[in-house]
């Protein structure tokens, strides 16, 4: 692998992590809430979304004790050899089923939305083929063309911005009704949305400014809170939590409530322009994929092992059979990146302990 291709500057380390954010999870995520915490699911966002930022501080603490170091590194000098493998092993496990979710989630967007006589295995290749080709590339060229992200956000900030017009107050009071147990329960619900940041660990020897590797992570998590926020209010205020509880991908459904004198089916510009968001946290994650399993497994055949890491990633996507089943999917995607991301939190405590590797620049971090 060429260095240079993999090199990112801190503005690109926080496109990435809003890349690997914001996706399929923020389809869903108003009615998952309306289910759980009624009308109050925003503030369930701006709960997760300030834990979400203390545990990414967090995690770049624990990355700048160790010089120029991933968590694969980290993980044998703190667990040593063989535990320190397993662990790794555990979690490039992670890098393939949390893409995989995502690639089934969007896969089952365009049929229901688009193609809806495509096979979905067939669909599901050509997703993955933009990813190829990028990740091909290096992370650099992902990062450069992730930033397509912010036009696609802003488009979207934009229609949330004309349908405010149709939101009813009635609809998000009395706030805090659903009690402060229903809102810490409803927070979890959130946390899939905000996954993403944990890829930081793999990806930390890449960034150049490392200096301001923990500015770019509150900034990332920040916006990716305040556009899941934006979401939930709107769609909340204007469907209401009864409505929304039926509801399978409410974003799109706020799409419909917009009539255009200049375009026929609304709905169908909007998806357009969201589909590389949702392409980018499959890249996010697929390149993470690609590139811990190119160090952990040695394989220097760069075709041989994108195309595995390819058809892993498909044939994982495939395996729920219904609604329900990728329901399942979904908590247990999102148990395992909670204990990802606790796992980090956990090392770093550790690291005060066992202090071997640690960057004596940052022993008092």
């Amino acid at each position: 692998m060429q260095k240079d291709r993999n090199s990112i500057t801190s503005t690109q380390v926080m496109t990435f992590m809003l890349n690997a954010q914001v996706g399929v999870g923020i389809l869903s995520l108003p009615a998952s809430l309306a289910k759980t915490v009624g009308h109050d699911g925003w503030i369930c966002v701006i709960a997760a979304n300030f834990i979400s930022i203390i545990s990414g501080i967090l995690i770049t603490f624990f990355l700048k004790r160790y010089h120029n170091k991933s968590i694969l590194e980290i993980n044998k000098l703190l667990y040593g050899k063989y535990i320190g493998t397993f662990n790794n092993y555990i979690l490039v496990i992670y890098t393939y089923v949390l893409p995989a979710y995502i690639l089934r989630e969007f896969v089952e967007l365009i049929k229901i939305a688009i193609l809806r006589n495509t096979p979905a295995i067939i669909l599901s290749f050509f997703v993955m083929i933009p990813s190829i080709y990028l990740v091909w590339y290096g992370l650099k060229n992902v990062c450069r063309y992730g930033s397509i992200f912010y036009f696609s956000i802003a488009t979207m900030m934009v229609l949330l911005i004309l349908v405010s017009k149709n939101i009813r107050l009635t609809f998000l009071q009395p706030v805090g009704e659903s009690g402060i147990r229903t809102i810490i329960k409803g927070t979890g619900t959130v946390t899939l949305s905000f996954l993403g940041y944990e890829l930081l660990a793999f990806i930390c020897p890449n960034v150049m400014e490392k200096n301001k590797i923990t500015k770019s992570a509150i900034t990332a998590i920040f916006l990716a809170g305040f556009f899941y926020t934006s979401v939930v209010i709107v769609s909340t205020g204007i469907f209401g939590e009864n409505r929304l509880k039926f509801m399978m991908f409410p974003l799109f459904s706020l799409t419909r409530t917009y009539k255009s004198m200049l375009l026929e089916r609304v709905d169908l510009f909007f998806i357009s322009f969201w589909m590389p968001v949702m392409a980018g946290a499959i890249r996010a994650y697929y390149f993470c994929a690609y590139y811990n399993s190119y160090k952990l497994l040695n394989i220097k055949n760069k075709k041989v092992l994108i195309t595995l890491c390819t058809i892993i990633i498909v044939l994982i996507s495939r395996i729920p059979k219904d609604q329900i089943q990728i329901s399942n999917f979904e908590k247990i995607v999102s148990i395992y990146g909670i204990a990802v991301i606790g796992f980090l939190l956990v090392s770093y405590a550790f690291s005060f302990v066992n202090k071997r590797g640690v960057n004596s620049n940052a022993k008092n971090n």
